[in-house]
């Protein structure tokens, strides 16, 4: 083996140093190259889920719109029924209100009526005792 010069291993070592360079400058035109996919890829992916967002958000509107439309009529509807109950329950009060005053007029003429007979009796047992046959 020969002895290897200082000169000799200055320029090996200039030579891999040139090699390392060329490959980290390859390497980092490769990580730029894979930068600049991702960064593409991530533009696409977002544009891409900003439409979906944008679809299912204009679905959502339909659907709401749809839901509250639906229970406005349903809404309306028992509205109308209860008005319908209301006035036929207002119908049966009116009924109950003119019978019980019917029938209040009815007990108060009785009473008068028995009243009277009771106060003729008594007038004729005191002022004509002599008419009473027993």
């Amino acid at each position: 083996m020969s002895d290897v010069t200082n000169q000799e291993l200055k320029d090996l070592i200039l030579a891999l140093d040139k090699k390392n360079e060329l490959r980290f400058a390859e390497m980092d035109k490769k990580m730029e190259v894979g930068f600049t996919q991702i960064k593409g890829e991530i533009s696409r992916v977002e544009t891409q889920l900003k439409g979906e967002i944008s679809r299912v958000e204009t679905e959502l509107k339909g659907e709401i719109s749809r839901v509250e439309t639906h229970l406005t009529g349903e809404i309306k509807r028992v509205e109308t029924e209860l008005k319908g109950e209301i006035k036929r329950i207002d119908q049966k009060f009116d009924g109950v209100d003119k019978r019980l005053i019917a029938e209040e007029a009815l007990t108060r003429s009785v009473f008068i009526g028995l009243f009277l007979a009771v106060l003729t009796a008594g007038v004729k047992y005191f002022f004509f005792p002599s008419s009473i046959n027993v």
